[in-house]
């Protein structure tokens, strides 16, 4: 996940020095930080310990387990 997101951070850099001296550049340095936040919340809730992962994780146990019980 870490690889995602080194790319992603390389590829902004390169993208916002080119454009540096332009006009525009503004507008891409609130598009790269924007796209900053949104890598970080996609982390927290997906990665390794995420919330989402987990309870993704906790529901599936659970339907397996009561999958279990009826089959007994």
């Amino acid at each position: 996940m870490s690889e995602f997101f080194l790319k992603t951070y390389i590829s902004a850099k390169l993208k916002a020095e080119a454009l540096a001296a332009d006009q525009r550049g503004a507008t891409l340095v609130e598009y790269v930080i924007l796209a900053a936040c949104m890598a970080a919340v996609a982390f927290v809730l997906f990665g390794t310990n995420g919330t989402m992962r987990n309870a993704l994780q906790g529901a599936i146990t659970t339907i397996n387990q009561k999958l279990d019980g009826v089959g007994g």
